[in-house]
């Protein structure tokens, strides 16, 4: 009897056992096209079960004993952007393997936005302007400059590109409510990362080199978000009170099957579309009247023009025989193998000689691209070459650029990613912009100081088998120097500038995943650049011959901790974030000049300057130190209570009164 009591406890307790057992639920979440959907949340509907995946979209969902076999349940779910989606399962021992696939709504997409610190919200849950801007609507039309790629795409963000003629120019971005009257730019966060935006421009030529933004390849990009005004930027401190733009890269997708290979061409054409609209019926001069001038060589009275002179309202050009510029050179300009010395021609305008000038620009762009992943690990490595060549003549830009992003789940609630990227750019004879008198800027001088019967053709011929400079602004028909302007041939193809910038940028993390509610990450992020420019006017121009030699460098280091905690009630949601950053930059610039011309002619040295050269130097060290923090508590979907903290500490300022 007592034998048959105690096999009836025993079975009655192996059979609580397996009904009591408990039960585990894993599987992934994933979009219509298999990539995985991180951080994605699941939950068993009518209770506070649930979990979130991972960076892989994986999840896991261990139930306690008063779940039984046979139980029905229903699991939802769910993604920001994406549709919900419920299943109902039934409940066995062991484990379970339930996968999911969400839809896209389409009209829910246009409600999520990435905010601060790249965190995604619900739009009407953000209480400040955030526009996002997708890959598809940036490469509507093929843009090398990103800042230009916003352009009209965005509301309230306004466009200042630099002149159309300037290879490789700046493009700034000013957001409505930017505080300050001058530069006010926004700060610019490519996968977390702060990186310069900074333009740099010559000294003393006013060439254009390019903001440093021009470092990111567009075929990288995935989205650009665009938060306007101080709140919008609380988090990442003073630097960001003109607003931030955030960037983010496309990464690897979960491709089982193996790699995946993507490459695309794009060429553009740059044509100028319009150009003033210049008259054509006086030739050089400041009088109607003609000049005349006797030949020493035959002693025969010539008529001539003004040449010394830089407008052109002489005598009208009505086919009269005259003596131009270049006939009183003797050199060959035909390119006849014939001496043009003595040549008369008529008098007549050259309508098309700005048009003839310029050239047609063209910008050639191959991006190539390989993609791939598992459940555990994905990553994508990307590659772009740039080449470049301006409508001002000897003006070109070569880029090229390296990125890659890849992620890695280690132990299911740890994962890592890495992201880098490096840019190389070669600019070479950026034209001068403005009033450049020293190197000269022959597009400007057009408009103002030029003579209409010119013809470029006979102008490229700007220097003699000897050496000798010619240029059509002789001070008189005997004296073949120039009084104010070298031929615009000349400028373009001997005072140049050459640039090379070569950039790292990038990041490194780590996510720990607590609690299905708590994660942690700690980043390392990385932004270096070093920049030199050469720039030169050359030996037998009418300005004195001078080089000089700009290094400039910075390197800036993140490193960051933050915690996420989430939580969701039902009709009461909260999440909050708490972190802290330190910041370290370097900024240092050497600028060399020579002074009182070369020693040797068409030496291009600071080792040449005939006086002691002209030296700058600057370093910038800075340390900012961070905390911050934000919460948001959401009531039933419809009211939203958002707080938002952050406090510095700056190496910059005094000591005693340092934070703020």
């Amino acid at each position: 009897m007592k034998i048959f009591k105690i096999a009836l406890i025993f079975v009655t307790f192996f059979t609580f056992q397996n009904l009591f057992s408990q039960t585990s639920i894993s599987g992934i979440i994933s979009d219509e096209n298999g990539a995985p959907l991180p951080y994605a949340d699941i939950v068993i509907v009518g209770t506070n079960y649930g979990s979130s995946a991972n960076d892989n979209g994986e999840y896991s969902i261990s139930l306690p004993d008063n779940f039984v076999q046979g139980q029905t349940i229903t699991l939802s779910a769910q993604f920001i952007g994406y549709i919900k989606s419920e299943k109902a399962i039934v409940l066995s021992s062991g484990e379970s393997i339930e996968n999911f696939t969400l839809e896209a709504d389409v009209i829910g997409m246009d409600q999520v936005v990435v905010t601060g610190l790249g965190i995604s919200k619900e739009k009407k849950a953000v209480g400040y302007s955030v526009q996002d801007v997708s890959a598809e609507e940036l490469n509507m039309v093929p843009q090398s400059n990103i800042a230009d790629a916003l352009s009209g795409k965005v509301a309230g963000v306004q466009v200042l590109s630099s002149a159309g003629a300037a290879i490789g120019g700046s493009a700034k971005i000013r957001l409505r409510g930017a505080n300050g009257l001058s530069d006010a730019q926004p700060l610019w966060v490519v996968d977390g990362t702060p990186i310069d935006n900074r333009s740099f421009s010559g000294a003393y030529d006013g060439r254009d080199y390019g903001n440093l933004a021009n470092d990111i390849n567009m075929n990288d990009v995935e989205s650009i978000s665009v938060l306007k005004g101080a709140s919008a930027s609380a988090l990442y401190g003073t630097r960001a009170a003109n607003g931030v733009i955030i960037v983010t890269t496309k990464k690897g997708g979960s491709n089982k099957d193996g790699i995946g290979f993507s490459y695309s061409s794009t060429s553009s054409y740059d044509d100028i579309l319009i150009l003033p609209e210049y008259q054509n019926e006086y030739a050089g001069g400041y009088t109607q009247s003609w000049l005349t001038e006797i030949d020493p060589e035959d002693g025969l009275e010539y008529n001539v023009l003004n040449y010394a002179a830089d407008e052109s309202w002489g005598p009208k050009m009505d086919g009269t025989l005259y003596r131009p510029w270049w006939s009183w050179i003797h050199d060959d300009f035909d390119g006849d193998g014939i001496d043009d010395y003595g040549t008369q021609i008529p008098l007549e305008p050259q309508p098309d000689n700005v048009k003839n000038f310029l050239n047609q620009g063209v910008n050639q762009i191959h991006n190539f691209a390989l993609d791939g992943g598992n459940d555990i690990s994905s990553f994508r490595l990307s590659f772009k070459i740039e080449d470049g060549k301006g409508v001002i003549p000897n003006s070109k830009l070569n880029k090229s650029s390296l990125g890659f992003n890849g992620s890695l789940d280690l132990t299911g609630k740890l994962s890592s990613s890495v992201s880098f990227n490096y840019a190389n750019t070669q600019g070479f004879g950026r034209p001068a912009s403005g009033y450049s008198p020293l190197v000269g800027n022959p597009v400007q001088s057009f408009n103002q100081w030029f003579q209409r019967q010119l013809d470029m053709d006979k102008l490229r011929k700007y220097k003699g088998d000897d050496g000798s400079i010619y240029s059509w602004n002789l001070r008189s028909a005997t004296n073949l120097r120039p009084l104010y302007w070298d031929s615009p041939y000349f400028s373009y193809f001997e005072n140049v500038s050459e640039d090379e910038r070569n950039r790292l940028y990038g990041n490194f993390s780590l996510v720990y995943k607590a609690t299905q509610n708590l994660s942690i990450m700690g980043a390392v992020r990385s932004d270096q650049y070093d920049f030199l420019v050469e720039d030169r006017i050359a030996s037998g121009g009418l300005e004195q011959d001078w080089y000089s030699m700009a290094k400039r460098s910075q390197n800036e280091m993140n490193y960051e901790v933050t915690a996420n905690y989430s939580q969701d009630l039902g009709f009461l949601s909260f999440s909050g974030l708490i972190g802290g950053n330190i910041m370290n930059r370097v900024y240092s610039s050497n600028i060399s000049q020579t002074s009182g011309g070369l020693s040797l002619p068409g030496y291009y040295n600071i080792d040449a300057s005939v006086d002691r050269p002209s030296v700058t130097t600057y370093t910038e060290e800075k340390e900012i130190r961070s905390a911050f923090g934000s919460a948001t508590i959401n009531f039933a979907g419809i009211y939203y209570l958002d707080a938002t903290l952050r406090n510095d500490i700056s190496s910059s300022l005094p000591s005693t009164n340092n934070s703020y």
